[in-house]
């Protein structure tokens, strides 16, 4: 009985939640609207219009140029009594971008695409972003700190 509940309950939250490219796409579709119904895009900072594949090329080309890698950190962790805590990639990827940042991991999960130069010009080609995975042992460091920045973020607000 429990089981069938909590499945229901997971169905039902499921069913709720976007798929996250849906709702980036649709943001962007939305956006510009007002000025340009016909255009499925969105503004730049400095008003030209651009759409989601042009936003996407320019950020991994600034990337790319910066030899910047993103780091895949997860989006679930475990909490204090080892139950799953979901939708956690916010404090994930403030655990992994400090502990990066501060040279706490033993291997350092972007070096293999350090120095990479296949920067492609070509504004119609999408360029395919590099993201580096977490070792097991600079996870579970991860994992610790991004509990203990939930715990301290949530007493702060709360």
């Amino acid at each position: 009985d429990d089981e069938d509940s909590i499945s229901s309950r997971a169905t039902a939250i499921g069913a709720r939640l976007k798929d996250h490219r849906e709702l980036v796409n649709g943001l962007f579709a939305n956006d510009n609207r007002a000025s340009d119904p016909s255009f499925n895009g969105s503004t730049t900072g400095n008003g030209e219009v651009t759409s989601l594949q042009n936003a996407v090329h320019s950020q991994s080309q600034m990337l790319s140029e910066m030899n910047v890698v993103p780091i895949d950190a997860g989006s679930t962790n475990t909490n204090e009594r080892k139950l799953t805590i979901n939708n956690s990639c916010f404090y994930l990827s403030l655990a992994a971008s400090y502990l990066s940042g501060v040279g706490a991991f033993a291997i350092d999960p972007t070096v293999i695409y350090s120095n990479r130069s296949h920067m492609n010009d070509d504004s119609n080609q999408t360029i395919e972003m590099d993201i580096a995975t977490l070792p097991k042992r600079e996870k579970q460091l991860t994992m610790k700190l991004a509990l203990q920045l939930k715990r301290a973020i949530e007493a702060a607000v709360m």
